[in-house]
């Protein structure tokens, strides 16, 4: 089974100038001109041995938005984000093969749960909801200490800036590279936090999309058309 290498760099900051580019976004919900939006099933996601119903499709981004286009590879106009989210799968890595022409995507790799935790109520498919990007703010970016811990408790629970694209990852324990069975090394898509009680951004009716105390993050190999899903312990 196809597996990524995730190397954790404990001794890198997670947070200084070098974390001022590039440019990102976070999702909120509307229409704008792009056609980014939540939940669906315009892209099919299987797991050939799947359990609990299997992986499910998270977020389509628009390649079109210029805040991604260093994405539009390999024929792909949208970009699905999937994992699994039913169960704790997500606590060890996950690996897709993107298939534009059919747009689907299949589990390729992964380990199995983490726990016998059941959410039948993250098993999807979500109802579709249209999503839009707004430029993250000067103080979303971790280039100092304290930027660094206020950015993260809005990214885990206290605003509905959870979802965020492209841009400077903000890890929650430790920076991290992310190399495809190629050898090539993934390039960074996005992340998701979690959404709080108190700053609720309404994606899934009457629940929160809360996976656990956790940030999944998301790479690219431009080459295979593969897409790596990574977590992070809070």
């Amino acid at each position: 089974m196809a597996m990524v290498e995730v190397t954790l760099d404990i001794d890198t900051p997670r947070f200084g100038p070098s974390y001022a580019n590039p440019q990102g976004g976070f999702a909120a919900l509307g229409a704008r001109t792009y056609g980014h939006r939540f939940g669906g099933s315009s892209w099919r996601v299987t797991d050939p041995s799947e359990i609990h119903g299997g992986p499910t499709l998270l977020f389509v981004l628009d390649l079109r938005d210029p805040v991604l286009s260093g994405f539009r590879v390999g024929g792909l106009i949208e970009l699905p984000v999937c994992s699994y989210a039913v169960c704790d799968v997500w606590a060890f890595p996950q690996l897709y093969r993107i298939q534009p022409d059919d747009k689907s995507l299949t589990l390729i790799g992964r380990h199995g749960p983490g726990s016998e935790e059941v959410f039948p109520e993250l098993l999807g498919p979500f109802p579709e909801k249209n999503i839009h990007f707004e430029p993250l703010r000067t103080e979303d970016y971790p280039t100092t200490e304290e930027l660094y811990w206020r950015a993260s408790d809005d990214f885990l629970g206290r605003s509905p800036r959870f979802f965020r694209v492209a841009g400077t990852p903000l890890w929650v324990f430790a920076a991290m590279t992310v190399r495809c069975p190629c050898g090539r090394q993934m390039k960074y898509v996005c992340s998701l936090g979690y959404e709080g009680e108190s700053s609720r951004l309404g994606l899934v009716a009457n629940e929160l999309l809360f996976l656990g105390e956790s940030a999944l993050y998301w790479f690219l190999c431009p080459c295979c058309l593969n897409l790596a899903v990574v977590s992070q312990a809070t």
